[in-house]
């Protein structure tokens, strides 16, 4: 598990503890979240991608700085990853 892992996991069980905002505006994204804890590498980022759709309206606790987490994650290249014609 990497550092950036460790970090998202951290975003993730932050998110989960809002336990009010699971039939609001968590209510699509709790399967994924619940998910994601259990992922890692490119499957962990597709869930990020999952929880960051289903939970724009999401407004809990520190909500800028884990979804901000789970951005970073999410579109960074992934490591060993080259961009053509670099």
């Amino acid at each position: 598990m990497t550092k950036q892992e460790e970090e998202v996991y951290k975003a993730i069980r932050q998110i989960l503890a809002d336990t009010e905002s699971h039939k609001t505006t968590l209510k699509h994204a709790v399967k994924f979240l619940e998910k994601a804890l259990k992922s890692s590498g490119l499957e962990l980022r597709e869930n990020c991608l999952y929880i960051l759709g289903n939970s724009i309206k999401w407004d809990g606790e520190n909500h800028v700085d884990a979804k901000k987490v789970l951005r970073k994650f999410s579109f960074s290249s992934p490591v060993g990853a080259k961009r053509k014609g670099w």
